[in-house]
């Protein structure tokens, strides 16, 4: 199975231009095949050895070089949606108050895009390790798809906003389909869209 790794000082669109160029240098020479039948990529390792690698399938449900992010029961993310991914994020967050800080630096492209120095950094465990790497691979997904878009921009302010709400009074989480819905409710509650 081809491996990727996102290791280095690369800010997001040099990041697609490496998943992408990795995708056609893998799959130029391969014969043949059912698309149906998919191509997996092994792209983060967890330091519980006895997790099953997390894995990324082309293609994915669009077009060109999108992918889809193989989210394992396992995992305990549900199937990897915006809301199930909101409520865990609000559930390690109640342990710990850092998560924000160290799902910025993911989002930010910080730290070499290296997961495993922000946990360190942060003395996080593994439920914040898997849940970090699956959207650092979300965020990337995200880049790709919506190349000149808020997609990556619109899946963390959607955690920042609902850990706005739940921190200003335990309401239940919102879910929003389109960045511009989500940036009018934030205006309503004085939150500034983050960007990097």
């Amino acid at each position: 199975m081809p491996e990727i790794r996102i290791i280095g000082n690369f800010d997001r669109f040099e990041i697609v231009k490496r998943v992408v160029l990795e995708f056609i240098e893998y799959e130029k020479n391969l014969p043949n095949r059912n698309p149906q039948d998919g191509i997996i990529y092994l792209v983060e390792r967890f330091s519980d050895k006895g997790l099953t690698p997390l894995r990324i399938k082309r293609p994915g449900y669009k077009k060109n070089f999108d992918f889809e992010v193989l989210i394992i029961p396992e995992y305990g993310l549900g199937e990897g949606s915006h809301e199930e991914l909101v409520n865990v994020f609000l559930w390690l967050s109640k342990t710990n108050q850092d998560l924000i800080e160290a799902l910025r630096e993911v989002y930010c492209c910080e730290r070499d895009n290296n997961v495993d120095s922000i946990i360190r950094n942060y003395s996080l465990g593994i439920r914040e390790e898997i849940f970090l790497k699956v959207v650092k691979w979300l965020f990337i997904m995200e880049d790709i798809i919506y190349w000149h878009y808020k997609g990556r921009e619109f899946l963390f302010n959607l955690m920042f906003y609902n850990l706005n709400l739940h921190l200003r009074g335990g309401q239940e989480p919102k879910n929003f389909k389109k960045p511009q819905s989500l940036e009018k409710a934030m205006k309503k509650i004085d939150l500034t869209w983050q960007t990097c």
